[in-house]
């Protein structure tokens, strides 16, 4: 381990922190000071309580059911999946299947976010817990996410919603999941298509920098320049090819056309946000309806909150995807 030593907490060890032990606010700054240098599983561990502890209360009105299903990569692993819905749901529901964020290396399925978005929207979600970096590097992860769209549509009968009416979505990584996912499934022209894309604070590229956000907030305390080149390194060791290949990096496709209608959610204060601006303008550009929010005064830490601004984007998505 390298650099000042980490202040600890007493317990690192899923589920076994309890919210007395765990400084919610000290562990952002001490992540975002050394994080970059204490290992991985130290990391998750942080990251697993504060993720689970949000919004507890949306998550315990939710009914879930668990899945598993094997990786098609022939790899000999499993990914799984948990399915919410929320109490009342009707068959011939509108789903989402969403992907959480982490920076492609922290998180799973029961990330408080894809909560959220099912109670806002009253879709049914399939949250995916998508194999992680550096582990399983690119495209791993992305062809469980992928996967996890052609189960839903295939098997919507079972969980009582209706296949043409699947969308995706998923917050900062997962939102690089859900414009990838989209991306190969109108390659593939999977049917019957994704009906939209929820993109929150997207990634959609890898670090290049040439943004004013970029440029603005290249050394900011919170998600900034170093944490975003730390990230993509676990993601993916080729850069150049990262840069080139549209599922790793979306916003560089050539073919903006016949994309799912899309959502997109960016914060003023966040590095990311000028590429989710140019996402949305090179979208409309090719004639997909697009719906932009922008998340006043905030920077990437907080944009997970549940404004009001949040809120109007995740009715605009309700008013999609029934």
């Amino acid at each position: 381990v390298l650099g000042t030593a980490l202040p600890r907490v007493e317990v690192f060890h899923h589920g076994n922190v309890s919210k007395a032990e765990f400084d919610a606010e000290k562990w952002e700054v001490d992540f975002l000071r050394w994080g970059m240098n204490i290992v991985m599983e130290e990391i998750r561990d942080y990251y697993y309580y504060f993720a689970h502890s949000e919004y507890y209360n949306y998550k315990h009105t939710a009914n879930v059911t668990r899945f598993n299903l094997p990786c098609s990569d022939n790899s000999g692993k499993e990914f799984s999946f948990a399915v919410f819905s929320l109490p009342g749901t009707g068959p011939n529901s509108p789903a989402i299947v969403f992907f959480h964020g982490g920076g492609m290396v922290l998180g799973d399925e029961d990330m408080y976010d894809a909560y959220i978005v099912g109670h806002e929207t009253g879709a049914v979600i399939i949250s995916v817990g998508y194999r992680l970096a550096p582990e399983n590097p690119f495209p791993a992860g992305l062809n469980d996410c992928y996967d996890a769209l052609v189960w839903t549509i295939e098997n919507a009968h079972l969980i009582g919603v209706n296949p043409a009416k699947v969308s995706v979505g998923g917050s900062s990584a997962g939102g690089l999941m859900a414009a990838a996912v989209s991306l190969r499934a109108r390659n593939n022209n999977l049917q019957p298509k994704v009906n939209a894309q929820y993109l929150h604070i997207p990634v959609l590229r890898y670090p290049g920098g040439g943004t004013i956000s970029w440029n603005e907030f290249f050394h900011i305390q919170g998600l900034n320049a170093q944490a975003m080149s730390w990230f993509w390194a676990a993601y993916s060791a080729d850069a150049i090819q990262c840069m080139k290949d549209e599922e790793c990096s979306p916003l560089m496709t050539r073919n903006f056309s016949n994309l799912p209608p899309a959502v997109i959610l960016t914060a003023t204060c966040d590095i990311l946000r000028d590429d989710g601006l140019l996402y949305a303008r090179y979208l409309k550009k090719a004639g997909v309806n697009v719906t932009h929010g922008s998340l006043p005064n905030t920077h990437f830490g907080a944009s997970t909150f549940v404004t009001p601004e949040m809120k109007k984007g995740l009715h605009h998505l309700k008013e999609l995807i029934t």
